[in-house]
């Protein structure tokens, strides 16, 4: 009997030194990370490098995909995050949804502010230019992130990065009659784009989203489906039919991430 207790101890103690039936600091760190996961192979998702479930809020909570909230203007929790970018540290991407689905790239308002000379054009209506940058948009966007976490930089997307992931922009061409690969660039951004190839509906009145990028003297880049059929659309700045929506791009370290290489990816 008294052997029988001996052994138990004796085993108690070899499971505490090696660790074994327990978990480490660093296995309880890892099982609060965002998870990254590859894209479907579907051609969908032509430039995508990985899909990452996050809440921009807190970077030390892990987020699958069944705990994703997609719905148009949320701003917190564990959100679809689509990685279109990357170096040897870092990811660069761009959330799956607008945080804001309605907003000026630059209105009256911050145009008079910034010191900027307004003019009308024949129907009274002002013309206002895009040498100011997207203020308006901007401060949104702010907004928008002011309690995710800093490190994120959340940014508007360039037209540039646009001609990176697609080659040049008539690449990204989507319309009801195109072979498009790059539909994950339309996610959400109208409650009708499903009808021209996008993943899926928005949830609310949405007109794309901003970039943060001025198209000519008096318009900017915009990225919405069937209009004109291109994924590049100039808006009108400060006229009702010119606002869009707010996208944010974010990177985040690789090693602040949960890799599984099997796809558990569904739209």
């Amino acid at each position: 009997m008294k052997k029988i207790k001996y052994l138990s101890l004796i085993m108690i103690i070899a499971f505490m030194l090696t660790g074994c039936g327990s978990t480490t600091n660093n296995e309880k760190k890892d099982d609060n990370k965002p998870i990254a996961v590859n894209p479907p192979s579907e051609t969908n998702y032509k430039g995508v490098k990985k899909i990452v479930y996050l809440d921009p809020t807190n970077l030390n909570k892990k987020c699958t995909e069944s705990d994703v909230k997609s719905d148009d203007e949320t701003r917190s929790g564990c959100m679809k995050w689509y990685a279109y970018k990357e170096d040897k540290d870092t990811y660069t991407m761009i959330l799956d949804h607008n945080t804001t689905n309605l907003v000026y790239w630059l209105s009256l308002e911050d145009y008079e502010k910034a010191g900027g000379n307004v003019t009308y054009n024949q129907f009274g209506d002002p013309n206002l230019k895009t040498d100011k940058g997207p203020i308006t948009a901007q401060k949104q966007l702010e907004s928008d992130t002011s309690y995710w976490e800093k490190s994120l930089n959340a940014r508007l997307i360039k037209v540039s990065e646009i001609k990176e992931i697609a080659g040049n922009i008539d690449n990204t061409c989507l319309d009801t009659n195109s072979s498009n690969k790059y539909n994950w660039l339309y996610d959400r951004t109208s409650n009708y784009c499903e009808k021209y190839g996008c993943l899926n509906n928005a949830t609310k009145d949405a007109l794309g989203y901003w970039t943060d990028t001025a198209r000519d003297e008096y318009s900017a880049y915009r990225i919405s489906p069937g209009f004109n059929q291109d994924i590049l659309c100039g808006g009108q700045l400060s006229f009702e039919n010119g606002r869009s929506g707010i996208r944010p791009v974010i990177t985040i370290q690789k090693n602040a991430l949960t890799f599984i290489e099997e796809n558990e990816n569904n739209n």
